[in-house]
């Protein structure tokens, strides 16, 4: 069973809590029936209604992933490629053209795009425009910012990194320094790469030694502001035992809660300007 954070349990109870509230004010406003008053009463009744449907939305998404979820086929393997080579002179300006810099490691993870891990236990985590790397107990050890203009993939190729870049399917490969070790074509007419290409992008279980890893995607709503990313890293021990590593919905929760503050209380205000300009007609 998935765990249910704050910021859910906040939802759930959202219509509950703000329905409260509208009966006690309703009971002050009917006192005092003048204009303002009725704009006030109508704009709260609009903010409800707005907000139980935001806690419906969140859990109809919420089970569509789920269903999702399960009926997709889980890929935990990538299928062998067939690349081609770039003269020097090639992947020397493609690796230019990433402009990979080292950064001070971190833990803090906004989000997972990609993710990999080594026969030695290393996580390779990848999004936006950073790449980190994580010895076997999730202490960084390496963060590197990119320049990308679209999504790139991450995986492991022996001691190296093979950064998988969506537009063209070039490939460049790395020490886990950040220098260069060379630079691939992988064309898509191969039917080789295309199954390669498609395994990177959707994988989303790894198998490691008696454990599973298993990135998730945030729940609900919250889904639709992690901008394709996954939000949880969960490893399954061999006695069936869950556990979350990585959880990045905590500045997701954030993001909704501020977006859903400022459209309230903006419904709030044109719904009584209209409300007030309505009366005087």
């Amino acid at each position: 069973m998935r765990h249910t954070p704050a910021g859910e349990k906040l939802i759930m109870f959202t219509p509950l809590i703000s329905l409260t509230f509208f009966k006690v004010l309703r009971g002050k406003t009917m006192k005092h029936k003048s204009m303002y008053g009725w704009a006030f009463f109508i704009s709260l009744a609009v903010l409800i209604l707005f907000l139980c449907l935001c806690v419906a939305l969140h859990f109809v998404i919420d089970w569509f992933n789920w269903f999702i979820n399960c009926t997709q086929q889980e890929i935990s393997s990538v299928p062998p490629m067939a690349p081609v080579a770039l003269v020097p002179e090639d992947a020397e300006r493609l690796y230019q053209n990433l402009e990979i810099q080292e950064e001070e490691p971190s833990r803090e993870i906004p989000g997972i795009r990609s993710m990999d891990i080594s026969q030695d236990g290393k996580f390779l985590l990848a999004r936006e425009d950073s790449m980190w790397i994580f010895d076997r107990d999730l202490t960084p050890q390496s963060h590197f910012s990119l320049s990308v203009n679209s999504a790139f993939y991450v995986m492991w190729s022996g001691e190296n990194i093979l950064i998988i870049l969506e537009r063209g399917n070039d490939c460049v490969e790395i020490t886990q320094q950040g220098d260069l070790v060379g630079a691939y074509q992988i064309s898509t007419a191969d039917n080789r790469n295309e199954n390669f290409l498609q395994a990177v992008r959707l994988r989303n279980v790894w198998e490691a030694g008696i454990d599973s890893y298993r990135l998730e995607r945030a729940p609900g709503l919250l889904n639709l502001f992690a901008k394709g990313e996954y939000s949880r890293l969960v490893v399954t021990h061999a006695d069936g035992h869950t556990e979350t590593l990585l959880d990045t919905t905590e500045d997701l929760w954030k993001s909704v809660f501020l977006l859903g503050t400022i459209v309230s209380v903006g419904l709030v205000l044109v719904t009584a300007v209209i409300v007030l300009k309505m009366r005087d007609i």
